[in-house]
């Protein structure tokens, strides 16, 4: 376990609840500004941790293990970020409790162990598992933003928005949907690209042909036909916005479906890591 750690996911905690107290209750403005400066402290204190882990070998890429650790870090990274543009905390308080979970499942519970791929040391197995690792961070913070546009137009739709609530219009947060998912499938792309490739290397079996050999794969480990509904979805997203027009609520419903695609990919290859530790 890296050593920072504990400290880490009690300083996210802490900003997650500064972050809650301040949308609960929006006339007071000093937990905002200690959660920013706490979301900071635990950003650089997680950065120490990931620098440590790869001077042990163990970087992004090299496991799912760490390839999680490394998406609850961008996921925390992400909010810093998107509120020098325009601050919007409800989207920190529920970005935080996802990056915690995902720390907390890889760091703390016994069975999620390393594996050793057979083309781990490559340098395309590594730049696979982090081109995933971006993409999916990306469509966490849009499935995010998502959720706070459905909050959002909901309250308008009742009248329900305090005053003195700092707003992000919804035209902003259909945006920062928009150009999370345009990156974000960016780097799903990059990784669908080089996981095919990296299936096409593999040599089929002794009395089979290279097509059954990859169907026999796409069967027995759901997570390639997952990562192509993910794909699917997302790139119909943006196709759809620019020929059809989709935006606004139904784009952030689909969002949302593309999210938990992307999130049970995560689910399979963790699953897989707890039956390959089980004695």
């Amino acid at each position: 376990m890296p050593p920072l750690f504990p400290v880490t996911l009690a300083l996210q905690a802490v900003a997650c609840t500064l972050y809650v107290v301040g949308v609960a209750q929006p006339l007071l403005r000093s937990p905002l500004k200690v959660a920013r400066l706490v979301l900071l402290l635990a950003v650089f204190s997680q950065v120490a941790d990931i620098a440590w882990l790869c001077l042990r070998g163990q970087h992004p890429g090299s496991s799912t293990r760490e390839a999680v650790y490394f998406l609850s870090w961008l996921l925390v990274l992400a909010y810093p970020i998107l509120a020098r543009r325009r601050p919007a905390p409800l989207i920190g308080a529920l970005l935080l409790p996802m990056a915690m979970i995902m720390e907390i499942v890889v760091r703390l519970v016994p069975g999620v162990a390393d594996p050793a791929p057979a083309a781990q040391s490559q340098l395309l197995a590594s730049g696979h598992i982090i081109c995933a690792t971006i993409g999916t961070a990306l469509f966490g913070l849009a499935a995010a933003t998502s959720v706070v546009y459905l909050l959002s137009e909901r309250h308008l739709k009742r009248h329900m928005l305090d005053a003195a609530q700092p707003r992000v219009s919804l035209q902003t947060l259909d945006d920062w949907n928009h150009q999370s998912i345009a990156f974000g499938l960016l780097a799903f792309t990059l990784t669908m690209v080089s996981g095919t490739y990296w299936l096409s290397t593999a040599g089929p079996s002794p009395g089979s042909t290279a097509m059954d050999a990859q169907l026999f794969t796409l069967i027995r480990q759901p997570q390639y036909a997952l990562s192509f509904l993910t794909w699917l979805i997302f790139a119909g997203l943006l196709v759809g916005r620019r020929v059809l027009g989709l935006r606004g609520r139904r784009a952030a419903m689909w969002t949302l479906v593309g999210f938990v695609m992307a999130v049970s990919i995560l689910g399979v290859y963790l699953l897989r890591d707890l039956r390959s530790a089980a004695p």
